[in-house]
């Protein structure tokens, strides 16, 4: 999916003519993912005898080959370091903060390089009508099995939503504006997508956009799968931003789905406003975390519970 630069000499006095084959637009880089397969063989496994309720999942941008996770409410708030193969890193605390009710994380651009963003936006029962995320520059990696020296906390974003409270378990950063993109986590019927300006100080409003409808169509556990368990497994629980902006991944408990992301359109606005594409996954009991790898050829996908396998899917 990347640039190719063709140079050709005609020979004599000409001078040499290059062809640049352009870059895939976003609806070819949504194609491209929703037509990826799984990796052959057993996916690996989860390491860490911590991460037991893993609820996100991001590629780190400081080091290649490592991926930030972290556990769901109730849990220290830690961020725990994987390896491409699942292995355990290390984890390191983040000072200050308590995790309510962590429930995704996302990369996205800060002053000096991009950043952390952890969304503390759970709300199983409503009574929270605003929410946190956390954002914090990326710490180097512990080492394998070992605890690091505490992480700061940057800044904090104080999120309000606009009515009354709601669930929420995906955080989209926009790459391009660090803009943030929520969406409530609805079990049946359309779901609301709400955006914020990061740049806002103070308590940042949560505004809805639009809707989408979620409801799952692909990997569920049987075929004989009610209308009622179709409409469950589609109430999303995570999501990711590819690297250049121009796709959007978010994944229910029964399904994978892409939309194409145009320049001229915010995150929210593409998915409101666009057509996704279907992309392959593998079921997972309580599957609440999605990554896109940082080139923007690939996705994995993780469930809560003991050791899980770590799916991943790559574009052919």
């Amino acid at each position: 999916l990347g640039l190719v630069l063709l140079a050709t000499s005609c020979g004599g006095d000409s001078a040499p003519s290059t062809t640049t084959v352009a870059e895939p637009d976003p609806d070819e880089v949504a194609a491209a993912l929703c037509a990826a397969q799984p990796v052959p063989g057993d996916p690996p496994a989860i390491e860490s005898s911590e991460l037991v309720e893993t609820s996100g999942l991001v590629a780190g941008r400081a080091e290649d080959g490592v991926w930030w996770a972290h556990n769901d409410s109730g849990f220290p708030a830690r961020l725990h370091a994987v390896g491409e193969a699942g292995e355990d890193l290390g984890s390191l605390e983040v000072e200050g903060v308590a995790n309510v009710d962590w429930e995704d994380i996302a990369a996205g651009p800060g002053p000096g390089g991009d950043l952390l963003y952890v969304a503390d936006i759970g709300d199983n029962t409503g009574d929270r009508p605003g929410v946190t995320v956390e954002v914090l520059r990326e710490p180097p990696v512990p080492g394998p099995g070992e605890v690091g020296p505490p992480v700061a906390v940057e800044r904090t974003i104080e999120l309000t939503w606009p009515d009354a409270a709601l669930d929420a378990e995906v955080l989209l950063v926009d790459p391009r504006t660090g803009d943030l993109v929520t969406i409530h986590k609805r079990f049946g019927g359309r779901a609301g997508v709400y955006e914020a300006d990061a740049a806002s100080a103070g308590p940042t409003p949560l505004v809805e956009v639009g809707s989408v409808d979620l409801r799952a169509s692909a990997a569920v556990p049987n075929e004989g799968a009610s209308l009622s368990l179709l409409e469950n497994l589609g109430a999303a629980t995570a999501g990711d931003v590819s690297a250049a902006g121009d796709v959007i991944v978010v994944r229910t408990y029964g399904t994978v789905l892409v939309w194409p992301r145009y320049e001229d359109q915010s995150l929210a606005e593409a998915m409101v406003e666009n057509q996704p594409c279907e992309a392959p996954s593998r079921f997972e009991l309580q599957g609440e975390a999605i990554a896109v790898d940082p080139d923007g050829r690939g996705y994995r996908t993780v469930s809560e519970g003991t050791n899980p396998p770590l799916n991943r899917f790559v574009v052919g």
